[in-house]
């Protein structure tokens, strides 16, 4: 009996990874009133899918629950503008609905079966790594996404909508690199609703400890 999912060398290939984790779905789960969060996320959703679909078949995507995997076919400049783009909308349509994400675009090995929906490899490692290890709200570039932009002329320094920052973890650094770019997500729509956004989701927050979490992306957004 022949395997039902075979391994094709063609899926296994260099490219940009972008990882995004919704936060919050705790406290979702216990509230009553899920009918905001639900139109804001099938918004966002749309927006995401709209993006995705401009770049013809060069991007693809898939997702999970409240985590959303979006990659390229490639590691050029030009797939890299891409999955940013598509990134940096995503995080601005969940925080401006007032849903607070983290994620991270790395660069490197994917194995992508989109008719079976298999995905793994060292890019996606990473991404997902340095995703969920953030201690705030953000978006960020990877190590290795750092390195290619280089390699491609194309210096993280100098990309508009990102500042070099040290990256709050939430656990021990191990392996993690502290200065990394940081999206200042929303600074390229004139003023900045995700200032607001973020202001409005602190005040609803009791906890301490995640009221943190706002505070930290707050002052990096807003330096």
């Amino acid at each position: 009996m022949s395997p039902l999912i075979n391994y094709n060398s063609d899926y296994a290939l260099n490219c940009w990874v972008g990882f995004l984790d919704l936060l919050g779905m705790k406290r979702l789960s216990k509230s009553e009133d899920h009918i905001p969060y639900f139109v804001a996320l099938s918004q966002a959703i749309e927006q995401f899918r709209d993006r995705v679909k401009a770049w013809d078949n060069d991007v693809g995507y898939a997702w999970f629950s409240d985590s959303f995997l979006v990659y390229s076919n490639d590691d050029s400049k030009a797939s890299f503008l891409a999955i940013d783009s598509i990134c940096r909308w995503f995080s601005y349509f969940l925080i401006t609905g007032n849903i607070p994400v983290r994620g991270a675009i790395s660069c490197g090995q994917l194995y992508s079966d989109r008719k079976n929906n298999l995905f793994f490899g060292k890019a996606l490692t990473e991404a997902y790594e340095y995703g969920e290890a953030q201690d705030w709200i953000g978006l960020i570039l990877t190590p290795s996404a750092t390195d290619h932009l280089e390699q491609l002329k194309l210096s993280a320094k100098k990309l508009n909508s990102y500042a070099f920052t040290e990256i709050p973890y939430n656990k021990k650094l191990g392996s993690l690199t502290k200065n990394l770019p940081a999206c200042i997500i929303g600074n390229w729509t004139g003023p900045n609703r995700c200032v607001d956004s973020l202001n409005n989701m602190l005040g609803q927050i009791t906890e301490d400890k995640i009221k943190k979490k706002y505070e930290r992306t707050l002052i990096f957004m807003q330096n």
